[in-house]
This record gives C-alpha cells, structure tokens and sequence, in this order.
C-alpha cells in the first residue's frame, strides 16, 4: 500500500477521460451491488471541482464538489454537495504515513474538497448515499458529517440517507 505522500490529487475537468473511467467503475460497482443509480446525476456543467487521486500516475480515486442553488429544495443555504466520491477497492483502506499520522485516499479527496468549499464560500457540505452504503456511512461520520434531513432530488429516494457538515465561516 502506497504512503500519503505517494498519492497526488489534482483537478481536472468532470468529462477528463480520468474522471470517466473512474466514475463508469463506480456505476459498475453501484449497480452490482445495490441497482442503477437514478437520482441526481451530476455533469460537467454543474459540478464546479473535480479531483483525481494518482499513484504512480494511474487515476485511484476521485470527488466533486457541486454548489446547490438556494432554491435546492431542503438544502443549506451557502452549501456544496459531494459528488462521485469514489477509490478503487485496490486503494481502499490506509496509507502509511512517514510522520506516524495514518490517512486514507477517500480521506486526502475529502480534505481538498472541504478546502474548495471553504475557498468559494460555501460552508455547508451536502452528500447522499445509499442507505445499505454502510462503510461510506461509517468514512462520512468519522469525517465529521452529521445525518440530516433529504434534499432536493433525493427527497423521495427510499433507499438514501443524507448528510451534512459544517465547515466554519459566514454563511452569505
């Protein structure tokens, strides 16, 4: 398993080949595992970041950030939704670390997207899952996010659950 310091994340447009593969391997595995996934489905015209991890310069992970308008309905105002948050399964787990701190590529994603949000002013973070998601439940709540209420187009979506976190800042 590679340190934290052999994984680079890097921005890059949503439609980047990158992205494509990495996000087509994540509907693979969604469908699998719980059935297509209908709700919500983010594109390169709404989702304001995107970052890939690389190892060695092969794409491992990847997450988007997409700002939610006000009129979103139940969403925060000032607030962001994650999108896409995605490792492959060979990457999934913990980095080593040289200063004994241990990580994970998920948890690098986050960290940068945490600080996108910041820097736009968007202090609210937004997500869904799918309920029966039960390790990426567990990654959000030790990351600090907190089950809300449903929001926008998930409002009907028996088999999600949503959750938030605040960032800090002033909400404009």
């Amino acid at each position: 398993m590679p340190s934290t310091q052999d994984i680079v994340i890097r921005p890059v447009p949503f439609d980047h080949p990158d992205s494509v593969q990495l996000r087509t391997t994540q509907q693979a595995e969604i469908t699998a595992q719980w059935g297509p996934d209908y709700c919500d489905l983010p594109s390169a015209a709404d989702v304001a970041v995107f970052l890939i991890a690389y190892h060695d310069g092969k794409p491992v992970g990847c997450g988007g950030l997409r700002p939610l308008s006000s009129a979103s309905e139940n969403a925060r105002k000032s607030s962001a939704e994650i999108k896409r948050m995605f490792v492959a399964p060979a990457y999934r787990g913990r980095l080593g670390g040289d200063d004994g701190a241990r990580t994970s590529v998920a948890q690098l994603i986050l960290e940068q997207l945490e600080g996108e949000s910041r820097k736009r002013g968007l202090p609210w973070l937004l997500l869904e899952t799918g309920v029966d998601m039960t390790t990426a439940r567990r990654f959000y709540e030790r990351c600090g996010f907190v089950q809300r209420g449903m929001f926008g187009k998930y409002s009907l979506a028996e088999a999600s659950v949503c959750y938030e976190k605040w960032l800090g800042g002033s909400v404009s």
